[in-house]
């Protein structure tokens, strides 16, 4: 059998030999790299929607703390604090939105009762018109909701704007 192997069909056998190892390496590699893209794209995701919920949970520890010191303060309210709520407020509702539609792209745990809250959350804030101490100064003698920091789930406690308030923005 090996008195009719031939040197150009070694050399033709070899060839084809290392030619399969060579793409079957390329394939691995490239295999690989498109893993390898794949979680780099998953950490991109999470780590914009982490971006943006840190942006609105700071956002709204500064809206759930500056709203109950503003309103019931001695003082009159200043522009210059109007201007940093509305900021706050600026900033807060586009983060919360932009992580609610982030979110359902990522897997984690217990995702779709926690996005279902989530989405919830923001709907409702939504419907009320994200109320807050600017909207309550500018309605005087109602009762708004405003967001209550004692509950967890970041639900609203009426909060009624006393004439007094309603007299510090000018309202009679």
């Amino acid at each position: 059998m090996l008195n009719r192997l031939t040197v150009s069909a070694l050399l033709q056998s070899v060839i084809a030999l290392l030619a399969v190892c060579v793409v079957s390496l390329l394939v691995t590699t490239a295999w690989q790299s498109w893993e390898r893209l794949r979680a780099t794209g998953h950490i991109s995701e999470v780590a914009q929607a982490s971006t943006n919920a840190f942006k609105a949970m700071h956002n709204l520890r500064t809206d759930r703390s500056s709203t109950p010191r503003v309103l019931n303060g001695e003082a009159a309210v200043s522009a210059e604090i109007d201007r940093f709520l509305h900021g706050i407020h600026d900033a807060e509702m586009p983060a919360i939105r932009s992580t609610a539609a982030l979110l359902p792209s990522i897997p984690f745990a217990e995702q779709a009762s926690l996005l279902t809250a989530l989405n919830q959350q923001v709907f409702r804030s939504r419907s009320r018109g994200n109320i807050s101490c600017q909207t309550a100064f500018h309605r005087c003698g109602e009762i708004v909701g405003i967001p209550n920091p004692e509950e967890s789930n970041g639900g609203f406690v009426n909060l009624a704007v006393h004439r007094n308030i309603g007299d510090k923005r000018g309202c009679s």
